[in-house]
């Protein structure tokens, strides 16, 4: 942005240059032999008459010419060009102008609390100028990725990019990271003035999460996305329920008393080599499906699905055992047959784990040994002969089926209280459910991933991330969130 432009003559020139040697002879008063070839030193002396048209350097390595590109520009290496340290009344042969030990490169000529540097290099400011875009905001509190992190503390704080909203890639946003394993997000960490990289900021026995810091009576955790609701929110409050996955809309997701499985299916990329990925379980399978149809399109695969409403994936019969309960029996045995069939390369096999089940006939019960041996057989039954099966975990609930929209409703000026904590009795039952499904994976020759830290790296759980609804109903991911994380999922289903 502030680089002076290279001077330096391309190579083209050289050899229209040394191809046109003879007849350029006679403009500088150099006589061409017989052979209408110049002797060498003829050649030189032409040359040094041109004025050295042509610079020594282009004939260089490509690292040599780099190496001399910054020589030329920045000659006493503090990082910033010659051009620039004269705009900024900084001399260019001097690394510390003002002697005061900081090279002018790590200096804040604007006092905008980002280094000269940093501002050439990352934020890609001036330098020269608090404000540099004149927007009433200093260039340290901009946000240009909308991640809820403002420049200085990317840079300064968190090292992450602050022109890419997620930085390392791995689907979630700069801002709801937890670099330090406080359960306080990267935002909330900026918001109260803790350091993103320790847990205990003051040394006080008490983590940055229980801290109080505005002596409000209430913990920083609890606190950390006190907000208004965006009104730039993705999907509307009003819709939200409406923001389904697209088997929802193609009637190709079962329901009720059906036993027969439905079907659809995307094709990406070439014929040749591309592998069959078949998606099974209930709706909170089928809410993975926008994620993991970025998936397939970024891994070329094809990918079907296979689902059904309030049919878990594990061999139970949900109560209280009615008609749509034995229904799902029957689809799941029939959707066993139709995978076996397909023999695709991979299941991915996902289902809500907090079921009542019934047990020995009548019993209704929740049972980690009785889940674990239902989960192990129908793990086997979808790993027939040369298939991989690969079990995503559930997510943490959010609250009863539509009391969360109900409680954003009436919460529009800070959802925080819509939130529900880790610690809630709810969600330690969740986590250990983790560790039975794990079991069975193993039990099965199958693999197990959990999907809770991905949809709730600290706590508590946010409901909303950077505009976007997380949950459509208070159950289920919205589509909209769904296919944001794609990239988390991806990292969690193994190469084929």
């Amino acid at each position: 942005m502030f680089a002076r432009p290279s001077r330096r003559a391309p190579l083209p020139l050289l050899l229209s240059v040394l191809i046109g040697l003879p007849l350029m002879a006679a403009a500088v008063g150099v006589r061409p032999a017989a052979t209408g070839q110049l002797p060498d030193r003829e050649v030189d002396a032409f040359v040094t008459q041109l004025g050295a048209a042509v610079r020594a350097d282009e004939l260089l390595t490509s690292d040599d010419r780099v190496r001399v590109a910054q020589e030329d520009e920045d000659p006493d290496e503090d990082g910033l060009s010659s051009e620039l340290e004269t705009e900024l009344g900084l001399a260019p042969d001097d690394p510390d102008t003002d002697d005061d030990g900081t090279p002018d490169g790590h200096e804040d000529t604007d006092g905008d609390g980002l280094r000269n540097i940093d501002e050439v290099r990352l934020t890609e400011t001036d330098p020269g100028r608090t404000d540099s875009d004149g927007d009433g905001r200093s260039d340290a509190r901009e946000d240009p990725d909308r991640d809820g992190l403002y420049d200085r503390f990317e840079v300064n704080r968190t090292s992450t990019d602050p022109r890419a909203e997620d930085s390392d890639r791995d689907g979630i946003h700069d801002g709801y990271e937890d670099r330090d394993g406080d359960l306080l997000s990267s935002k909330g960490e900026q918001r109260f003035g803790t350091n993103p990289n320790k847990r205990n900021t003051d040394g006080d026995r008490r983590s940055d999460w229980h801290e109080d810091s505005d002596r409000d009576g209430i913990p920083n955790g609890r606190e950390q996305d006190s907000g208004p609701i965006p009104s730039s929110l993705r999907p509307r409050l009003s819709r939200a329920t409406d923001d389904v996955p697209p088997t929802h809309r193609k009637i190709c997701h079962s329901r009720g008393t059906a036993t027969t499985p439905r079907a659809c299916s995307w094709t990406f990329g070439p014929r040749q080599g591309r592998k069959l990925v078949v998606l099974t379980g209930d709706s909170h399978a089928a809410h993975w499906l926008p994620a993991i149809l970025e998936v397939a399109e970024h891994r070329g695969w094809k990918l079907m699905n296979i689902t059904k409403s309030s049919c878990p994936v594990a061999d139970v019969m949900p109560s209280p055992g009615d008609a749509q309960d034995r229904a799902c029996m029957t689809w799941r045995h029939r959707a066993w047959a139709r995978i076996q069939a397909l023999e695709p390369d991979l299941v991915i096999a996902s289902s809500l784990d907090s079921y009542g089940f019934v047990y020995g006939g009548s019993t209704r019960t929740k049972s980690d040994s009785a889940w674990k041996a239902a989960l192990t057989r129908s793990l086997r039954k979808l790993g027939k002969g040369r298939t991989k099966v690969l079990m995503l975990g559930d997510v943490y609930p959010w609250g009863a089926q539509g009391a969360v929209n109900d409680c954003l409703r009436r919460h529009p000026r800070n959802f925080a209280p819509c939130q529900k904590t880790r610690s809630s009795g709810t969600a330690a039952w969740v986590r250990r459910r983790d560790k039975v499904g794990a079991a069975a994976a193993r039990s099965a020759n199958a693999t197990f991933r959990s999907t809770r830290n991905i949809l709730c790296p600290y706590d508590p759980c946010s409901l909303i991330v950077d505009r976007i609804l997380v949950t459509r109903d208070g159950g289920h991911l919205s589509a909209t969130y769904s296919r944001e994380i794609w990239r988390a999922i991806d990292r969690l289903i193994p190469n084929l």
